[in-house]
């Protein structure tokens, strides 16, 4: 499976998440896929938030995991918060995915 068709399936399975103050999605960026979740405004639980959601796509696909996790021992490592599509009224963290070999 290709990474585009990864990130179509992700996409579909993280759109549940998406409310008015959460907006979650897939890019690709340098041949990366990237989980990304916007809030407005950031909450105090927005880790466990991100957290949940990671934990829900690492149960659901077998490939899914985030980069780095294994090195820093805590699945809510962010890579940065530089949001691909910028929105000044909201928090974004940015979380490049690690595909599995399976």
């Amino acid at each position: 499976m290709n990474l585009e068709w990864k990130a179509a399936e992700l996409d579909e399975f993280v759109r549940s998440y998406k409310s008015d103050n959460l907006n979650v999605y897939t890019d690709i960026d340098d041949n990366t896929l990237m989980l990304c979740f916007e809030f407005k405004p950031n909450p105090p639980e927005s880790k466990e938030i991100r957290n949940h959601i990671i934990q829900k796509c690492i149960e659901k696909f077998s490939w899914f995991n985030i980069k780095d996790c294994s090195e820093h021992g805590d699945i809510t490592y962010v890579a940065g918060t530089i949001p691909l599509k910028p929105n000044p009224n909201w928090k974004t963290y940015i979380y490049p995915i690690v595909i599995n070999n399976v």
